[in-house]
């Protein structure tokens, strides 16, 4: 009995606190050094060197695809949502398991629009921006998990205010 509780626990524990790590996918340059730190937009711009006109075409195709997105999260919430009573109400194994999936399901679905965006910005890129194998990168962290939350996606990441 004290394990099942100690596994509830720590299951609810790790379920709760993934949306505050994942919520902004962190990391991996573009931030900027030093003092200043860049929302999305503008640390994509610097590190792809866009010009005026690709900024606009490729927010707009991005805020189109978060705004898309908005039915993902929602259902991404209530499996999470669904997850967490099933661990707290003691389910079967089975129905954890259901849950896990359906959790599983909406994230990774979360994930496809997301790198569906990044795709559809690098087609937007020149053939030489598109060679930046360190601003692609870039991106692809910028990009991880900026969908996930309800905010606006070119936010500066909760996880790196401060810094």
């Amino acid at each position: 009995m004290k394990t099942r509780i100690a596994l509830t626990a720590l299951l609810l524990s790790v379920i709760l606190a993934v949306p505050a790590f994942a919520q902004r996918g962190g990391g991996g340059g573009g931030f900027g050094g030093g003092g200043g730190q860049k929302a999305r937009m503008d640390a994509m711009t610097e590190s792809f060197k866009l010009d005026k006109d690709q900024r606009k075409q490729i927010k707009a195709a991005i805020d189109d695809a978060f705004k898309a997105a908005t039915p993902i999260r929602a259902e991404l919430t209530k499996a999470r949502l669904a997850l967490v009573a099933a661990v707290a109400a003691g389910k079967a194994q089975a129905d954890l398991d259901e849950a896990t999936k359906a959790y599983g399901t909406q994230s990774a679905a979360l994930a496809d629009a997301e790198m569906k965006a990044l795709a559809q910005m690098i087609g937007l890129l020149t053939p030489e921006q598109a060679k930046n194998n360190a601003a692609i990168s870039s991106a692809f962290f910028l990009m991880k998990s900026a969908f996930f939350d309800d905010k606006k996606w070119d936010d500066i990441p909760d996880n790196m205010k401060g810094y």
